[in-house]
């Protein structure tokens, strides 16, 4: 079993132990993104009036807001791609007709100039 990775982090002003199977490097850009969305949610808490409970759950919202977002424009380029490659695919089997066409009008050309000499 693959040892986990540990590293020490601030989120929201409050320091925080992660641990995981992911690199360090990984660990800091997750919790860097949690802390800036947080602090966002904090800007928002004008009279400070929001529980801390509240804040880590509109965290959680716009966190969850931000991936749904994220895998709704991977399944757009997904779709893209895959009439991209549907496309691609239908050239390439044109391509390869008009290669075969080609080389029968040589043979045709050859065959006639043969029968003309």
């Amino acid at each position: 079993m693959s040892e986990k990775n540990k590293i020490e982090t601030i989120i929201g002003g409050n320091v925080y132990i992660i641990q995981g199977n992911e690199p360090p490097e990984h660990m800091h850009k997750v919790a860097s993104y949690i802390d800036k969305v947080t602090r966002d949610v904090k800007e928002l808490d004008i009279g400070n009036r929001m529980s801390t409970t509240q804040i880590a759950m509109l965290t959680s919202i716009n966190v969850a807001n931000d991936l749904m977002k994220a895998r709704e424009e991977l399944e757009k380029q997904n779709l893209e791609n895959n009439g991209f490659y549907n496309e691609f695919n239908k050239l390439e089997k044109e391509n390869e007709a008009l290669r075969n066409k080609i080389s029968e009008l040589q043979t045709e050309i050859t065959r006639l100039r043969s029968k003309t000499k």
